[in-house]
């Protein structure tokens, strides 16, 4: 954590974490990761339990929101905090 709040690799792609879902107030799920010095930060949500079709949508997903970062234009389906359901759930 240290290490990417210093900005000292340019960037991580995480996926598991030791508790999932994240707890509202962790960390990770600061807005701020790429600004003021910090490395850029991916979370993925966790796939293991999910279908074969679920999860190639997901990644064919994945690819058009890289394919659009890539040319500047803005993301699809980004997920934001507050406006989830899950929200009303996270301690």
């Amino acid at each position: 954590m240290n290490t990417r709040k210093a900005g000292k690799i340019r960037g991580a792609a995480l996926d598991v974490f030791d508790l999932e879902p994240l707890l509202k107030g962790s960390e990770w799920r600061n807005p701020n990761w790429g600004n003021d010095g910090q490395s850029r930060v991916l979370l993925t949500p966790y796939m293991e339990y999910v279908e074969e079709e679920t999860m190639n949508n997901w990644a064919k997903e994945v690819v058009e929101n890289i394919e659009l970062w890539h040319v500047g234009k803005e993301l699809n389906n980004v997920f934001v905090w507050a406006a989830s359901r899950h929200d009303i759930f996270a301690s």
